[in-house]
């Protein structure tokens, strides 16, 4: 529209239009050859178009808010015809009519016009005027000329046409036939008819006998096929009678002009009417059943135009207010107790100097700036709204309670810390599967079960990955598995002894659990724990080995026991020479046991079992025992057969060899050989510096003892030998299972 809006129309507009009324609003300034004059229901004019100052001279300026009736001619409103047009447009929709109208200079101009009545809210009227005052001249003149008449009517772009008083076509202009596509004398008649849209040819029927009837003027739109285009185009067909001097019609003169743009732009402003109420309603709506605080204040002032439901509830304040100084009041705090001055306040930074505020937290009390009311945490969303132009007049506030999103923020974060110092130091390992046994999580426990790293299992199949197949090497189908079957029903399970594999491969024994994860009742994952029991099985196989040891060695103690009671017994003369003979050797063979003992029946150490043997023949002078040799670690069977052995040889050696004096020594010397048949033991016993040795006449009981235990039990080759310088005894024992490994503490006492 022309000219520049007072500020209360500009107001108006920019409050109560949108999208529609901008493209409305586009539509009405390009139409020139009409007026549109916008009313509200008392008819002072809300609207103004372009054409309308062009065809009546005052500006939007001059004729907004003040009556539409002032186009109208003194006489028409003397006559109440303004009245009368909006009762027929209140009763009808829409009213039309012709008439002379006043412009700005008083000058008067003859105008088709039509009242439309607005029925969306808040109501009102639209009025289109074309000035047709040529026309009317024309119309005068054809009174007056027929020819005069004729030639006009061939170049007008309107169509006129004539009838009978019993309304038959008698004549038309050649553009009808050019529209139409009709040929000369197919309109004349009712053939005119033929053209008309289907739909709209008995409305057209109807308003034609009514006025046939009434001698009122003709006044009707409708649609007719325009050949050339091929397609419908609106019409507006209008007419008068012409009587004799006895009032008697003779004849109608009438005009038909393509309306079929204003058609639309009428239809298009109903529409558009129709949805700015439709938009309304549901920005009411929205905006007064919104879920967050909703505050709309006026720009420069700062007056309070919306405050929603829900900003009351949160913010405790129900005054709308005019100005900014409101919030003065309002007794808001930042999070670390300052309190807001008024240009601090989310809205008026917006407002004043159009910020976008976003996500600031501000404590606000119920009681206002003294703070005695419950106070809490509010997240506030402010932004400038800005018109076409770039200026600011308005600011938009979203207010949010985020007290006890907080507190519950602050709990969650309390359980997760916890939860992840749970997870992370807990000593057995951890997953949380999610429904379709994906791994999750997996806590630092888990990668030292498994191997993998944690991020190498998120994202896998927990059964694929550590449960897959059988210690014997068999498949494992997860349909098998309980851990599987468990996390699948969403059921417990406790206390299920099984085997994992690593990374590497090799297995592991663990101790299982599962418990569903549930939500609203739905299994949506499951927690698993696997507790490392490879040092209990090994324990528990420990435990059963020794006792089978146990068991084994008592019987070979009794029996060793029971021979060489049994020989010294036999040799023996006195019971105190029994007591000499037995306990040393029984003293052997327990310390034996000691060494075995304390090694919890693993092994024992060469070092350690040569170390008792010559312990109990060592004098207190330089030793006379030399030996040499690498760690070994001996099986407990071979470590007491080899004490005894050790022990007869040194008793034989006190007896009769290199002992015997006080300058003969032993040199112990024994290394570990892998020939093909798999590791052995090769242990030297070689005497020097004794008496001359004679061999003995008949194979002593230390002979027989030494055989019995290495060469009957062990599989040990023994060779004694009786060379005059020394006796000498060479033992080649067999070594399997945990032997031959390192010793763990070398006797370096024995060292040479």
């Amino acid at each position: 529209m022309s000219g520049s809006a007072s500020t209360q129309a500009k107001n108006e507009r920019s409050h109560g239009r949108g999208f529609h009324a901008a493209h409305l609003h586009a539509v009405l300034e390009s139409t020139t050859d009409y007026a549109f004059i916008g009313m509200d229901q008392d008819r002072r004019v809300t609207g103004w178009s372009s054409g309308a100052e062009t065809l009546m001279g005052w500006t939007e300026d001059e004729i907004l808010g003040r009556s539409a009736d002032l186009i109208f001619t003194p006489e028409d409103r003397e006559a109440g015809a303004p009245d009368a047009e909006e009762q027929n447009a209140r009763a009808r929709g829409r009213a039309r009519d012709e008439r002379w109208h006043l412009r700005k200079d008083g000058s008067r101009f003859w105008a088709t016009g039509e009242l439309i009545r607005i029925r969306a809210a808040p109501g009102g009227f639209v009025k289109i005027l074309r000035d047709q005052t040529e026309w009317k001249r024309s119309e005068e003149r054809l009174r007056e000329s027929e020819d005069h008449l004729r030639h006009t009517v061939e170049l007008n772009p309107q169509v006129p046409w004539t009838c009978d008083p019993q309304g038959n076509i008698t004549s038309y202009s050649q553009r009808w036939l050019d529209l139409t596509g009709q040929v000369p004398g197919e309109p004349d008649g009712t053939g005119w008819l033929k053209v008309l849209h289907p739909d709209d040819l008995d409305p057209t029927l109807a308003v034609f006998s009514a006025s046939l009837i009434s001698g009122e003027p003709v006044d009707v739109d409708y649609r007719i096929y325009v050949a050339a285009a091929g397609v419908y185009r609106w019409m507006r067909a209008r007419a008068y009678p012409r009587r004799n001097d006895a009032g008697m019609i003779i004849r109608w003169y009438g005009v038909v002009e393509d309306v079929h743009d204003r058609k639309l732009a009428e239809q298009e402003l109903v529409a558009s009417e129709a949805q700015l109420a439709r938009e309304r309603e549901v920005l009411s709506a929205i905006i007064r059943q919104a879920p967050v605080g909703i505050s709309i204040s006026e720009a420069p002032s700062g007056r309070s135009l919306i405050l929603n439901d829900k900003a009351v509830e949160i913010t405790g304040h129900t005054e709308m207010g005019h100005s900014v100084e409101r919030y003065l009041a309002y007794g808001a705090r930042h999070p670390d107790g300052r309190p807001y001055s008024v240009d601090e306040y989310p809205s008026v930074r917006a407002l004043l100097r159009g910020e976008t505020v976003v996500d600031e937290e501000v404590v606000y009390c119920h009681g206002g700036r003294d703070g005695t009311g419950p106070c809490r945490r509010l997240s506030f969303n402010s932004a400038p709204v800005r018109n076409d132009a770039g200026e600011i007049i308005a600011a938009v506030t979203l207010i949010e309670d985020v007290e006890q999103e907080r507190l519950r923020q602050e709990a969650l974060q309390r359980s997760e810390a916890l939860n992840r110092a749970i997870t992370e130091h807990a000593p057995d390992a951890l997953f949380l599967l999610d429904a379709k046994g994906r791994v999750t999580v997996a806590n630092p426990a888990a990668s030292r079960l498994l191997g993998w790293e944690p991020s190498e299992l998120i994202g896998r199949i927990l059964h694929d990955v550590a449960h897959h197949h059988h210690v014997d090497g068999r498949p494992y189908p997860a349909c098998e598995c309980p851990l599987s079957q468990a996390h699948a029903s969403g059921s417990v399970l406790e206390g299920h002894e099984t085997t994992f594999f690593r990374k590497d491969g090799s297995p592991v024994e663990v101790l299982c659990s599962a418990a569903p994860i549930l939500a609203d009742s739905e299994v949506i994952g499951s927690v698993q724990v696997a507790h490392d029991i490879t040092e209990r099985r090994r324990a528990e196989e420990h435990q059963r080995l020794l006792v089978n040891e146990l068991n084994h060695r008592v019987k070979n103690t009794l029996a060793t026991v029971q021979a060489i009671a049994a020989q010294s017994v036999r040799n023996a003369a006195t019971p105190e020479d029994v007591r000499q003979a037995l306990e040393p050797r029984l003293l052997t063979l327990a310390r034996a046991h000691d060494i075995l003992t304390r090694e919890t029946w693993e092994g024992a150490d060469l070092w350690d079992i040569v170390g008792s043997a010559v312990d109990l023949h060592q004098s207190s002078g330089p030793t006379r025992f030399k030996t040499q040799g690498p760690p070994v670690r001996l099986e407990p069977r071979i470590a007491l057969a080899l004490t005894l052995a050790l022990h007869e040889l040194a008793t034989n050696a006190v007896k009769y060899g290199a002992l015997s004096n006080e300058t003969g020594w032993v040199e112990i010397v024994w290394k570990v050989e892998e020939p093909n048949g798999g590791p052995h033991l090769s242990l030297e016993w070689r005497e020097t510096g004794g008496p001359t040795v004679v061999p003995p006449r008949r194979r002593g009981f230390g002979s027989r003892l030494i055989e019995r235990s290495l060469a009957g039990e062990l599989g040990a080759e023994v060779r004694l030998t009786y060379k005059p310088a020394g006796a000498s005894c060479t033992i080649d024992v067999p070594l399997g299972g945990g032997a031959g490994q390192p010793a763990t503490r070398p006797l370096a006492r024995f060292s040479t």
